[in-house]
């Protein structure tokens, strides 16, 4: 029986993974979730436009991967709720890497922003810009610019299916990730580019340890949070390997999925 896609039953589980002649980009890659996603990417074998609000981090952070890799990293700053600037992070990865394969949509913002009732309706704007404009105008352009089909990552949340009080904005966001997520492997489909999404629970990233509004929690202060049924919480490497799954070919026929990476917390 003739396949319309390549059968890779044949095909080594290394060769499934590897990410060898692809170009990735990965927003929100200055630390945390995006920086180990990026470098689990650049394992693979891919080359990676790291991106984040901090241009300066991702100029280092990529400086390090291409050291250790030895292949083309860039670092870049890019405004996700800004179209100008997505536009032009896609260009320059063209422009640095001649190709865009796989699109991580993980650049966001988690503030509590209180009850309903006393919420500010600038702010919860300014979280749907971010987390829902970003994704699509950063799926967008990565598939304006896929000319070989691909693989676009988007981060959603354990919020995007609980509530979490004093979280309105962000689990609203994170809903509309989810939903994006599925019409994008729609729409996105006839060009051979997959859409799919990742719902980490509590992950230890600095941006957790860094609290809200300032305020520093820490390693102790985490610890007496109770953990997720598997008896721990999360850490950013968790979500990366999940991601890294999604990218690969090992996902080749995975598309509008999202999955949790919640150690069972939302179970």
């Amino acid at each position: 029986m003739a396949f319309p896609v390549a059968d890779h039953s044949a095909t080594p589980l290394a060769d499934l993974v590897s990410l060898a002649g692809r170009a990735a980009v990965v927003t929100g890659a200055a630390r945390g979730i995006g920086a180990a996603i990026a470098a689990r990417l650049a394992e693979a074998g891919a080359e990676v436009v790291l991106a984040d609000l901090d241009g300066e981090g991702t100029t280092a952070a990529a400086k390090e991967l291409e050291a250790k890799h030895g292949r083309r990293m860039a670092g870049a700053r890019v405004d996700v709720a800004d179209e100008a600037s997505v536009a032009a992070l896609a260009d320059l990865a063209v422009e640095r890497l001649g190709r865009i394969d796989i699109w991580v949509n993980n650049a966001g913002i988690f503030p509590h922003t209180g009850r309903v009732v006393d919420a500010d309706a600038a702010a919860f704007d300014t979280v749907l810009d971010v987390n829902v404009s970003g994704t699509f105008l950063g799926a967008r352009e990565a598939a304006r610019r896929m000319a070989d089909g691909g693989s676009i990552v988007n981060l959603a949340s354990i919020t995007s299916f609980a509530a979490r009080s004093g979280l309105t904005a962000y689990s609203t966001s994170k809903h509309a990730v989810v939903g994006l997520t599925r019409n994008l492997a729609r729409d996105l489909a006839p060009l051979g580019i997959r859409v799919n999404a990742v719902a980490p629970g509590l992950i230890v990233t600095p941006g957790v340890l860094g609290g809200s509004a300032g305020e520093t929690r820490s390693a102790d202060a985490l610890a007496t949070r109770p953990a997720a049924p598997l008896g721990r919480h999360g850490l950013p490497d968790d979500v990366a390997r999940v991601v890294l799954f999604l990218a690969s070919d090992l996902a080749g026929f995975v598309s509008g999925a999202t999955i949790v990476v919640d150690a069972a917390d939302t179970a």
